[in-house]
């Protein structure tokens, strides 16, 4: 997965999950994903910028599924 899938912006793939209330699923920068599908996302940084990103997935965040990017200009 590739880190303008993991970061995301505004953008959401439909399934009945992501209606369901008080999920992070609608979130404006998280992608949904099913089984075999991909989606990009770009984001544009103008600086050196340390984000964080983690699954959405109820549990999945608290069993390690989270991680650190630095983007900085080549």
């Amino acid at each position: 997965m590739d880190s303008a899938r993991r970061m995301g912006a505004a953008a959401r793939l439909g399934c009945a999950c992501s209606r369901q209330a008080g999920k992070m699923y609608d979130h404006a920068n998280s992608v949904l994903l099913k089984p075999g599908q991909t989606a990009r996302v770009t984001w544009t940084f103008g600086e050196k910028s340390e984000l964080g990103f983690a699954c959405n997935v109820p549990g999945h965040r608290a069993a390690g599924m989270v991680g650190d990017i630095t983007f900085a200009r080549p």
